[in-house]
């Protein structure tokens, strides 16, 4: 007897002007991404000191309805990642990169996509 499991993994790297606040990325998760039919069932935060002035270094993770996300930010390189695992993520690949785009704004945005997990195990 077998079963089936995977996941997409969307990791977006960018370049950005300005790292946003971290209460403004929590509110994101709570508006652009539920109209994406993705709940935000919790959210843990870790804020970290920056070694620019006036940027936010942070790590935020949130457990969704579709799995889980995490967001890393890196003030020093005006760096941010943010990496989505989605059970159910392909048919949404687009609108999620329009969402992540159109929020943080890159200079720059890489895609990285794969995808894994159990396929059958018999």
């Amino acid at each position: 007897m077998g079963f089936g499991s995977s996941y997409d993994y969307l990791v977006y790297d960018m370049v950005v002007d300005a790292i946003p606040h971290p209460d403004a990325v929590e509110t994101w998760l709570s508006g652009p991404l539920h109209e994406l039919g993705i709940e935000t069932l919790g959210v843990a935060r870790h804020s970290f000191e920056s070694p620019v002035k006036g940027q936010h270094a942070y790590t935020i993770t949130a457990v969704l309805s579709a799995s889980h996300m995490a967001v890393h930010t890196a003030p020093e390189h005006s760096w941010i990642q943010v990496a989505f695992a989605l059970c159910d993520g392909v048919e949404r690949r687009e609108a999620l990169t329009s969402a992540v785009g159109s929020f943080f704004r890159p200079k720059a945005m890489k895609l990285a996509r794969f995808r894994c997990g159990v396929e059958d195990m018999s």
